[in-house]
């Protein structure tokens, strides 16, 4: 029910196609029912109904090529916009639970290169200093599989469990580190804006010193030339004193990591959460992954524009 085009008390009808789609622009939070009850310019706010007469959701969002509805509409469940209204009514202000970290979601390949058997859960890509994770022992690495005994989907499965914590509340966390499963309990805090969450942990970050030992080598199973970073490195390819890991050179082109979009200039600062040092600890972390009769291995990665990502790179059978 709502005012389309100022049409007041028009109504649609239709079916719930899908329960929490989280594909949607701005779904971060939100897992959306989606409608295919027709949706306008005045239907957003309306209230969505079931055939009993009850609330289900409220009108919200679109697909559409033309601006008009095409049968594919997105409502907020009742049941977070309530936890919302309550929370407004007790505080004045909407507060989200905070973990402080970055995370992705696992592929069947980085899932089989750490020892999972399904791709179920949320890799830790950075863990920012002084955050509730940190403080926990939370390592980039780990991969969330559980949060208070429910199992993660995924990334964004995560980020919606942790928002709809309380602040002060304590949760448990099951992670995936060293193939084993590590448990953790957690006192959720405040989510900070996001400038503070953007910058808070690369560029206050203290450098470490260059470590590991091996200097440039052709590592044939990744198809990679890399080089360990040193003073002399930094020099040369113009790298942050800060810069950690070991320099990617050259990438073969008929590798599986230049068919992943590895590039000369990015950088491997961890395999499986194993912090590399230097190219010694590439070549033993691959030594391992053949002596575990693994097909790949999971590398975390900055890239050449700053990224940092997980890259599931297959081992060369030769």
């Amino acid at each position: 029910i709502g005012n389309p085009f100022g049409l007041g008390g028009t109504v649609t009808a239709g079916i719930v196609s899908a329960r929490g789609r989280d594909e949607v622009s701005g779904a971060q939070f939100t897992d959306y029912l989606q409608i295919d009850a027709a949706i306008n310019q005045g239907n957003s706010g309306g209230p969505t109904f079931d055939l009993s007469g009850r609330v289900i959701g409220m009108n919200t969002a679109i697909f559409s090529p033309s601006g008009g509805s095409v049968g594919i509409g997105f409502a907020i469940p009742s049941n977070t916009i309530r936890r919302v209204v309550e929370e407004l009514k007790r505080s004045g202000a909407v507060t989200r639970g905070w973990l402080g970290v970055q995370i992705q979601s696992l592929s069947d390949d980085a899932a089989e290169a750490v020892g999972l058997k399904s791709a179920s859960g949320a890799i830790v890509a950075e863990v920012i200093d002084g955050s509730p994770a940190e403080k926990a022992g939370i390592k980039q690495g780990d991969i969330v599989l559980k949060m208070n005994g429910t199992a993660i989907k995924d990334n964004r499965d995560l980020s919606r469990k942790v928002a709809g914590l309380q602040v002060g509340q304590s949760a448990s966390f099951t992670v995936w580190r060293g193939e084993r499963e590590v448990n953790f309990n957690v006192t959720i805090a405040k989510r900070p804006g996001e400038d503070r969450v953007a910058r808070n942990d690369r560029n206050d970050r203290k450098s470490g010193k260059d470590g590991g030992s091996g200097g440039e080598a052709k590592v044939a199973a990744l198809g990679l030339d890399l080089t360990t970073i040193t003073q002399a490195v930094r020099n040369e390819y113009d790298l942050d004193a800060t810069a950690k890991g070991v320099l990617i050179t050259d990438v073969a082109d008929d590798s599986d990591a230049a068919e992943r979009g590895l590039r000369p200039g990015d950088r491997i600062i961890a395999i499986a959460g194993t912090e590399v040092r230097g190219v010694a600890d590439v070549k033993a972390a691959v030594d391992d992954a053949k002596a575990s009769k693994r097909s790949s291995v999971l590398l975390f990665v900055e890239t050449a524009r700053g990224n940092r990502v997980y890259i599931p790179v297959k081992l060369n059978k030769s």
